[in-house]
């Protein structure tokens, strides 16, 4: 992917590109409640006192190259729109959930059984037995 293609895929958040004393500085609109998920040693994000959402990515460090810089903000762009999706998934599964407790009796719900397509990791065997003593 050339450059051109790297800038227009962060659209509409990164807003600027500029250089102050050789250092690269990216400039990057958040929508609210968005992130910065990753600590970095070398990149900076100082945010604005005047506008709202504002944020200035850049490193002290002359090493760090534009790319670097706008792979984190790509990163972080990429964590939130994740997190946006899983919030309103888990708005629809909220709906359905309340329309199966509305419309079903105790007993049927009892049988209710949350399951996966395919296997899913990172969910411990004591995770499962706390969730199943919940469900009793």
């Amino acid at each position: 992917m050339n450059f051109q293609e790297k800038l227009k895929e962060l659209r509409p958040y990164v807003t600027g590109l500029r250089f102050v004393k050789d250092m690269p500085v990216v400039d990057v609109v958040f929508d609210t409640g968005w992130v910065f998920n990753e600590e970095s040693t070398t990149i900076i994000i100082k945010e604005s006192e005047k506008v709202k959402n504002y944020f200035m990515c850049y490193s002290e460090d002359l090493t760090v190259d534009i790319d670097t810089i706008l792979d984190y903000v790509k990163r972080a762009i990429l964590y939130n729109k994740e997190i946006e999706l899983k919030k309103g998934l888990r708005t629809r599964f909220g709906y359905e959930l309340d329309q199966l407790f509305t419309n079903m009796s105790y007993e049927k719900l009892l049988n209710l059984e949350f399951k996966f397509k395919e296997p899913v990791n990172g969910i411990s065997s004591e995770d499962k037995k706390d969730v199943e003593a919940l469900m009793k």
